[in-house]
């Protein structure tokens, strides 16, 4: 099973340490997988199969065909979309466990002010960040 997990990566360019943070999950997982002392749980086998499009059949071994449904008919482009959306769902679940509870609070009064409110402080974002990306491009 690891083979396909190894394969899949290599494939995509991808190094385990890097998925496990796309996907929100220990890389630990990866070393105990690879050494045969643990396999991950179905849920985890579910998050590797979808980063990858293949099926969790596959990814375990059990098929030779790593197509969720050979006959799917969703255009490439579609899948890829898909792809790159769960990858970036993932990449923010991600962002939002490691806040800190000062960074939570925040977001928590934020969510709770009107929006004319919400307008300013958004303004006020967008200004900071421009001034920041102006200040960083003089930098280099």
């Amino acid at each position: 099973m690891y083979t396909i997990f190894e394969n899949l990566c290599s494939n995509s360019n991808i190094k385990p340490a890097q998925l496990a943070k796309e996907i929100g999950i220990s890389q630990s997982i990866f070393s105990y997988w690879k050494s045969g002392k643990r396999h991950p749980s179905i849920k985890t086998m579910e998050l590797i199969a979808n980063y990858f499009n293949v099926s969790v059949d596959y990814l375990r071994g059990n098929t030779e065909h790593p197509q969720i449904n050979p006959q799917n008919n969703t255009p490439i482009a579609i899948k890829d979309a898909i792809i790159v959306s769960n990858r970036n769902f993932m990449e923010l679940v991600y962002k939002i466990y490691s806040l800190t509870d000062k960074d939570k609070q925040l977001i928590t009064d934020y969510i709770n002010l009107p929006n004319t409110d919400k307008k300013t402080i958004d303004d006020l974002i967008n200004l900071l960040s421009s001034k920041n990306q102006v200040k960083i491009e003089d930098d280099s």
